[in-house]
């Protein structure tokens, strides 16, 4: 009876081992054979960021016909920045059609289903995405943002670091660390991750505002004022920079000198 229950024991153990061992190689496989839809590929980081194309969300089904996989991503960019999502939704089982290998479909249909505000979802696709392409920066901070939105906070911060850590010029990721570490007032870490943004982008209002808080927040008044003309400059009529530029301009006038009749009268008195 003891040796029954022994030799059972073993079996599983070992049936458990190789279906981890088989598990490991499909995921190796699946790997290797997504590495062409890969490389060399830019994606829009989230709706709200500028495409990288010039390419326009196609009104018609008949303007996707007979493109390549790196063309339906372009049209899925322009969609994306657009929000169009009925078309994305075409390009996504398109980009699904076109090789079960390449993780952007599943991308897309995370962010179309982000915006239909069904998480799970969302999450099942990215992590679809992420099984065929783990180093992809872009599908950890799509990870990491669905984890925010569920308020999952230390799991969403270790994606955004992972997403950075495979690509240090993730703006969007380093824009969500900068303002995470300014709330807590990390100020040297989220001075580091606005700088990151703005070395990317010196026109990032989101940026320039995080940055111009940081140094408030330390007392540098030079670095400041530099980056509040910085952020006037992109954006002029915004209220918030106009405010704290006013108290440096009252600072910089000089003041009027006494008239002479002033002078004779003890200052008017």
């Amino acid at each position: 009876m003891i040796k029954h229950i022994i030799l059972t024991f073993l079996i599983t153990i070992i049936a458990a081992c190789s279906t981890s061992v088989k598990k490991s190689d499909e995921n190796k496989e699946a790997v290797e054979l997504s590495k062409k839809y890969v490389e060399q590929i830019e994606l829009v980081e989230s709706q709200n960021k500028k495409g990288l194309n010039q390419l326009l969300c196609p009104t018609d089904k008949q303007t996707l016909k007979n493109k390549d996989w790196k063309q339906l991503i372009d049209f899925a960019n322009a969609c994306v920045n657009k929000k169009s999502w009925k078309t994305l939704e075409v390009i996504s089982y398109l980009l699904t059609e076109e090789s079960s290998f390449s993780p952007w479909g599943s991308y897309y249909l995370s962010l179309i289903a982000e915006h239909e505000n069904h998480l799970d979802r969302a999450f099942w696709f990215v992590d679809l995405a992420l099984k065929k392409a783990p180093g992809q920066a872009i599908l950890y901070y799509q990870k990491a943002r669905l984890q925010w939105k569920s308020h999952e906070y230390e799991l969403s911060a270790e994606n955004f670091e992972k997403a950075i850590e495979l690509n240090s010029n993730l703006s969007g990721a380093h824009l969500f660390l900068a303002k995470i570490n300014y709330r807590d007032q990390d100020l040297k870490i989220a001075e580091k991750h606005f700088d990151k943004v703005l070395q990317k982008d010196q026109r990032n209002f989101e940026a320039l505002l995080g940055i111009i808080k940081v140094y408030q927040a330390k007392g540098d008044t030079n670095k400041e004022m530099f980056y509040l003309e910085k952020a006037q400059l992109v954006r002029p009529n915004n209220k918030w920079v106009k405010k704290h530029m006013s108290k440096y301009i009252a600072k910089a006038q000089p003041r009027q000198p006494a008239t002479e009749e002033k002078s004779k009268h003890g200052g008017g008195q």
